[in-house]
């Protein structure tokens, strides 16, 4: 689901990172044009890494920064806005303790800073002895809270604010939504009032979520479809003898009578409405009728173009899914339902279990399912290393798919990928990480 849900006011368009593992430093400029931006490079120069600080930056999560050892990170937005957060790190010898072992105990301080100014200050405190665990509290909870959890993290010390304060609730300028490499199956939500445990629960198979998902959605524009046909059909008498506009010309007429027929096939060929048994009006006699005649189907045509135009963006994401999702299946097909969201039908036609279909082919239309219906307009989608589930021939129509993807459905996605096929002849879009080191002394850890 989408990590953070503000109002968006701007977009990243770049972002930088000084002595990331004490090694590396990186520059990347996004693509604001196509969208679309691929973080390219060898394992290890931290692709999956600044992907989870660009996600720990923008929806609080202070523990993720604190753990990740770099110099600055910082992000530039195109409302001219940049955010920046400075680490550095002390490490102090303590007095041995009560089993004579020599301690240090390192504290790590981060300072962020927006438009050069600094508004936030927090300090990580960790022992070398201690596990890798950091709790920040904020000024109201003070000691109270500290009494109250400490014996719980002996070892670990505890000063700063939450990272949460840095930006006030729905202040943060770009939504962000995460995909994981695991999207096969939901786990089902906790009860608190029941006392059973869902560690071991078997999970919810994602592409039937997918299914009743969209099974919901064409259900909502039906009943906006009826509420609209159902209004239009009472006032039609009143409409047309009020009508005063001038009658439509015969060839326009014919034009807009021949689009709306085609989109009444093809939202039945997806699925969306039942094949009618009434037979569409010939185009063709139109020429036979009188003026009046026309007038009046000029009116019943311009109704039907305002109760199908209900369904444009619904129809045109249906679509892109399907010409997808049916160009990597084989012997199968993928078809939108009314009834049933999303059935497949092998290749004599007989219907087939959504999960019976293989782990990649469940996986890729859970995941443009999800691109295309699921996040909202201007987010920033980290994808990291989708050539996981994909085959070599999959990886390549990724791209092209992707960008189509990112058009319709209004939204941005940064890629890490090792995969010279998941880049292909686009390498305008790939920014190379360079594995070549930077530093020559690695950041205390």
């Amino acid at each position: 689901m989408t990590e953070a849900t503000p109002t968006p006011t701007a977009r990243i368009k770049r972002i930088e990172v000084v002595g990331l593992f004490g090694l590396y430093d990186h520059v990347i400029d996004l693509n604001l044009e196509d969208r679309v931006t691929i973080l390219h490079g060898p394992n290890g120069v931290g692709k999956t890494v600044l992907l989870q600080m660009i996600r720990a930056l923008l929806t609080g999560q202070i523990g993720v920064l604190a753990q990740i050892p770099f110099k600055e990170f910082s992000v530039d937005f195109t409302s001219g806005d940049t955010v920046k957060v400075s680490a550095s790190i002390e490490s102090v010898l303590l007095p041995p303790g009560s089993r004579g072992r020599s301690r240090t105990r390192t504290t790590k301080h981060l300072m962020l800073t927006r438009g050069g100014e600094e508004t936030a200050t927090h300090l990580y405190y960790q022992e070398r002895s201690s596990p890798a665990i950091g709790v920040f509290t904020s000024a109201g909870m003070g000691n109270a809270f500290i009494q109250r959890h400490a014996p719980q993290f002996p070892g670990v010390f505890w000063a700063g604010v939450e990272f949460d304060d840095f930006w006030a609730p729905g202040a943060s300028p770009v939504r962000i939504h995460i995909v994981g490499a695991q999207r096969l199956s939901h786990r089902p939500q906790h009860d608190p009032e029941s006392n059973e445990s869902l560690e071991h629960a078997p999970g919810f198979p994602a592409v039937w979520d997918g299914a009743i998902d969209l099974q919901r959605r064409i259900a909502t524009h039906l009943q906006k479809y009826g509420a609209i046909t159902q209004e239009l059909d009472q006032s039609f008498a009143t409409r047309l003898i009020q009508r005063s506009e001038q009658s439509v010309p015969p060839q326009a007429l014919k034009a807009r009578m021949s689009a709306v027929e085609g989109q009444r096939a093809a939202l039945q060929s997806n699925g969306v409405l039942d094949e009618s048994s009434a037979k569409p009006f010939d185009v063709a006699d139109l020429d036979a009728l009188s003026q009046a005649q026309r007038d009046v189907l000029a009116l019943v045509v311009e109704e039907n173009e305002t109760k199908l135009s209900v369904f444009t963006n619904l129809l045109i994401r249906i679509t892109l899914l399907l010409r997808i999702v049916n160009s990597r299946l084989r012997n199968k097909t993928l078809r939108a339902d009314h009834t049933a969201g999303l059935v497949v039908h092998d290749h004599r036609g007989k219907p087939l279990e959504l999960r019976s279909l293989s782990s990649g082919e469940q996986q890729q239309i859970i995941l443009v399912y999800d691109l295309l219906f699921r996040i909202e307009e201007n987010t920033l989608v980290l994808i990291d290393e989708p050539e996981l589930s994909l085959h070599v021939l999959w990886q390549k129509r990724f791209l092209p798919d992707l960008l189509e993807i990112v058009k319709v459905a209004g939204i941005e996605a940064l890629v890490a990928t090792h995969s010279p096929f998941i880049v292909g002849d686009r390498s305008d879009l790939m920014v190379a990480l360079d594995a070549e080191i930077d530093h020559d002394e690695p950041l205390p850890t």
